[in-house]
């Protein structure tokens, strides 16, 4: 029992204090040292590491004076980032990460499995968005994909089985193991599986699993977003889905980390994340360009937007509507078109039924009810978003004057429930 008390006390530590405990010159050079001799005897390139350890060799003699070991980390990684250039290799602090490896490797896995837990094995966030789109956000590819994450791969994919199309949000996805990459990405291919040549070892492999557990998704659109925080594992399926064409990607380039290594503890509490495998990738400092480029704040937003247009000959009539109000509300949000330059008809300005009333403030149209004050931003020739009343997610409040001819008022118009409600009111 004493393994998991040990652990038991260590996830109580605060592992972010570290920040202004002073690093003496006697134990940064005893760090660095210790650094030198892991990556000669780790790294995946002998000649690059031998040119690490001298740097870091150097960098702990010349040491002078304490410094704080925020500054440490900095000045450490910069030796790194120079002499390897390679964006796997890594210096960081994290003492329970540390004692927890000191001991043996149940202790380590439990840690982990903790750590995994708590972001639900990676998957953060599962929905049907507006269009029947389904949304999977996934911040890491884990550890744990025979014992746990299968079967939630499995849950997820049932849950969205009946939408029309499918945006997986990588952006902050750092990577993990490339068994989990095998099992998600085989849902996106045919049930029968493929096998492929692999170039670098000369020998068949599989190209995707021979089966899955739960529902595949097949012929309908992916989309795949990605930012500055996608990198390892989360760039391995992204490519992969895009090599093959099974997904449109939609937002930054990655930074491009195609090896693979796991974390090394050197000393004190300072641990080092070694590549030890993969050298001849194809991914390493080059990264994915993306097939749509849109800043990662706007990359969700971005690949709706793609699918609505797409969807603009593709659905029944009667859908029409929905599809461009969606696509107004993106291009709201995405500021695709200027305001455009209609004079308000200031005939439009008064009191409604029900508390509405229209009334301008330096120049801008504004409309006050029972749930405040909101300018409209227009979007056509009489039809106005009611910005910043998000009560039923951003641009799907807005109100359109005289739209019953015969009755001066406002339609007011709320999309909600995958429905348009309309409510008019009668100008008093």
């Amino acid at each position: 029992m004493r393994p998991l008390i040990i652990l038991s006390i260590l996830l109580t530590l605060n592992t972010n204090s570290f920040g202004q405990i002073q690093v003496t010159k006697e134990k940064q050079k005893a760090i660095v040292d210790k650094l030198a001799t892991e990556i000669i005897a780790r790294y995946l390139n002998s000649q690059t590491a031998n040119l690490i350890a001298d740097s870091l060799k150097k960098f702990g003699n010349n040491a002078t004076k304490s410094i704080e070991s925020n500054a440490f980390i900095d000045a450490v990684s910069g030796v790194l980032r120079v002499k390897g250039n390679d964006t796997h290799l890594s210096f960081y602090y994290d003492s329970l990460k540390y004692n927890v490896y000191l001991q043996d490797d149940s202790v380590k896995r439990k840690l982990e499995f903790e750590r995994e837990r708590k972001i639900n094995f990676g998957f953060t966030k599962v929905d049907i968005l507006e269009g029947n789109i389904g949304y999977i956000e996934m911040i890491k590819f884990s550890d744990f994909s025979a014992e746990v994450t299968a079967y939630k791969i499995a849950s997820v994919m049932n849950f969205i089985q009946h939408t029309d199309a499918l945006i997986i949000d990588l952006r902050s996805n750092g990577g993990g193991d490339e068994r989990t990459i095998d099992i998600f990405k085989t849902y996106f291919f045919s049930e029968v599986g493929q096998v492929y040549f692999d170039s670098i070892t000369k020998r068949e492999s599989y190209l995707t699993l021979p089966f899955v557990s739960g529902a595949r998704y097949l012929n309908r659109p992916v989309y795949i977003v990605t930012g500055k925080g996608t990198f390892s594992a989360a760039e391995k399926f992204t490519y992969f889905l895009q090599k093959y064409k099974k997904a449109i990607i939609v937002g930054e380039k990655t930074k491009g980390g195609g090896h693979s290594g796991h974390s090394v503890s050197i000393l004190d509490g300072y641990l080092s994340f070694i590549p030890t495998g993969n050298a001849n990738d194809p991914l390493e400092n080059v990264g994915i360009t993306p097939d749509y480029y849109a800043k990662e704040s706007e990359a969700l937003v971005f690949a709706k937007y793609l699918y609505y247009k797409t969807q603009l000959k593709d659905k029944l009539n009667y859908e029409q509507d929905k599809v461009l109000w969606n696509i107004s509300s993106c291009e709201y949000l995405l500021k695709l078109n200027p305001i455009l330059e209609y004079k308000f008809n200031n005939s439009y300005l008064g009191e409604y039924e029900n508390g509405r009333t229209i009334f301008l403030k330096d120049s801008q149209p504004f409309i006050k009810y029972s749930r405040g004050s909101f300018p409209l931003v227009q979007i056509n020739e009489n039809e106005f978003i009611v910005d910043g009343d998000d009560t039923f997610g951003k641009a799907n409040c807005r109100i359109a004057f005289n739209t019953d001819k015969s009755k001066n008022g406002i339609d007011n118009r709320i999309f909600v429930n995958d429905k348009i409600n309309h409510k008019y009111f009668l100008k008093n």
